[in-house]
């Protein structure tokens, strides 16, 4: 079964989405990161996305502190990602106890960076991210070729940005998302454009050529799944949205 990673995305120590009720007679949903953390961990999340908005920033990491109370509070792999770019961010990352660092889009195609990276703190740690436009990379290159590279030299898992617009919302290109998958045997998780059930299941049928996670931020949020309002109904009379409450 493929694997739904909510994301949350940090500004100013502030979670850029809150959760929308249903009505106004739902529960009202804190913006703190930490308490977006635990209730998505109540709501069986098996690992968690976060942006870092801000990443180095005048000197530091402002957000830094929170990323570490969410690591060492939940029981489940925290993933960092965002403007990451240093090897001296990415050791910091892995001091505040976060599992594995996804590189920012301009240090992914930085194939020498990567390397290194990688070759420093583990394969298994350092993700690269890919963001691209049917199949084209910012810097023009190919993202299938460039994606092969990356394995052929140790790189296991990608995770890949790659959707069409449409009027109501992105659309993943499904059919190059398979040739990839196909053509690179990486592991891969898809980030932005999945916003419906029916994406969920296209996905699904990629997950016996490498593709087994998605990382889901905006149509979590909007409660677009319909195993959703079974969530919201039970949470509106719930003081504690932790781990272990559901009624």
């Amino acid at each position: 079964m493929i694997l739904v990673i909510p994301a949350i995305e940090i500004h100013n120590q502030l979670c850029v989405k809150d959760v929308k009720p249903f009505s106004i007679e739902s529960r009202e949903y804190s913006i703190d990161p930490l308490e977006m953390a635990i209730m998505w961990r109540g709501e069986n999340a098996k690992s968690l996305h976060i942006t870092d908005a801000e990443g180095y920033c005048e000197g530091n990491y402002p957000n830094n502190e929170i990323i570490k109370k969410i690591a060492n509070k939940l029981d489940i792999p925290i993933e960092v990602g965002g403007n990451i770019e240093s090897l001296e961010h990415i050791e910091l990352l892995f001091q505040l106890n976060v599992y594995r660092v996804v590189l920012s889009p301009i240090a992914s195609l930085d194939f020498n960076f990567v390397q290194h990276a990688s070759s420093r703190f583990s394969s298994n740690k350092i993700v690269p991210y890919l963001k691209s436009e049917n199949g084209l990379l910012p810097n023009n290159e190919e993202a299938i070729p460039y994606a092969k590279r990356l394995h052929y030299n140790g790189t296991q898992r990608i995770i890949y940005s790659d959707f069409e617009n449409s009027i109501e919302a992105p659309i993943p290109r499904f059919d190059f998302i398979k040739k990839l998958a196909i053509e690179t045997d990486l592991k891969i998780t898809i980030m932005g454009g999945i916003n419906s059930y029916e994406h969920l299941k296209q996905i699904q049928e990629f997950e016996k050529y490498g593709v087994d996670s998605v990382i889901i931020g905006r149509a979590l949020y909007e409660n677009r799944f319909p195993c959703q309002a079974l969530w919201r109904i039970n949470e509106k009379y719930l003081n504690d949205l932790g781990p272990t409450r559901r009624l």
